[in-house]
C-alpha cells in the first residue's frame, strides 16, 4: 500500500514512484515524466533568487521526511492514508506557491496559458491532417474534436484528484484512453479504418527504416 513520495529538481511537483514489481505503462510513465519536467523547465525559468531556491529547498526536504514518516506508519488504513497525502500535497503547494513573488506567479500563468495555447494549436493541425488522410466529414471532424476535448477534460480532473493514489490515475486514465480509442473508431467508416490502419504502419516503417 506505501508508495514512495520524491521530489523532482528545485520545486518540482513531487512525483509517486510505482513499486518495482508494478512497471508502470510507457506511455503513462512518459506523459507525466514529461510534464514534471514542464514544470521543472517553468519554475527555472522565473529566476528564483538564492533565497528562494534555499526556502524550496527545505520546503521539499520537509515534505519528503513527512511523506517517508507516512509510508512507515502501518497502523493506518489505505483511506486514511490517502487523506494525509492528499494533505501533504495540498501544504506542499501552498508553502512553494507562498515563496513565490506576485510577478513570478503572474509570469507562471502566463507560462502555463502559452502552453495551453500551443498544445490547442498543434491538437488544431492534428485534426486537419487527419481530416484530409481519412476524407473526414465536417461531421466526423467535429465528433472526434469533441472526443479529444472530453477526454483531455476527464484526465486533467483524474490528475487534480489528490485522493486517488498514482495507480488509480493510471488506471482510471488507461481506461478512458481504451474507451475513446472505441468511441473514435465507431466515429469512422470500414474504409477510413482500414486507411487508418495503412498510414499507421506506413509510419511504423519509416521510423524503423531511419
Amino acid at each position: 500500500m506505501m508508495k514512495l513520495l520524491s521530489a523532482l529538481g528545485i520545486i518540482c511537483v513531487p512525483a509517486i514512484s510505482l513499486k518495482a514489481q508494478q512497471p508502470p505503462d510507457s506511455a503513462w510513465y512518459s506523459h507525466h515524466h514529461g510534464i514534471h519536467h514542464r514544470r521543472y523547465v517553468m519554475m527555472k525559468q522565473l529566476d528564483l533568487t538564492e533565497t528562494q531556491k534555499q526556502q524550496t529547498k527545505s520546503i521539499n526536504e520537509n515534505f519528503r521526511n513527512k511523506i517517508k514518516a507516512l509510508n512507515k506508519n502501518e497502523d493506518i488504513t489505505v483511506r486514511e492514508w490517502k487523506q494525509e497525502r492528499a494533505g501533504l500535497l495540498k501544504e506542499h503547494r501552498v508553502a512553494i506557491q507562498n515563496v513565490l513573488t506576485p510577478e513570478q506567479k503572474a509570469k507562471m500563468e502566463q507560462m502555463r496559458q502559452t502552453a495551453s495555447a500551443h498544445i490547442h494549436e498543434m491538437s488544431k493541425k492534428r485534426l486537419g491532417k487527419m481530416k484530409a488522410e481519412l476524407n473526414l466529414s465536417n461531421g466526423q471532424a467535429t465528433k472526434i474534436n469533441a472526443l479529444s476535448a472530453n477526454l483531455k477534460s476527464q484526465i486533467k480532473a483524474i490528475q487534480e484528484n489528490d485522493a486517488l493514489s498514482i495507480e488509480e490515475k493510471r488506471e482510471q486514465a488507461m481506461a478512458l484512453k481504451r474507451q475513446h480509442k472505441q468511441d473514435f473508431k465507431n466515429v469512422l467508416t470500414e474504409d477510413q479504418l482500414s486507411k487508418l490502419k495503412e498510414l499507421r504502419r506506413d509510419r511504423a516503417e519509416r521510423r524503423l527504416s531511419r
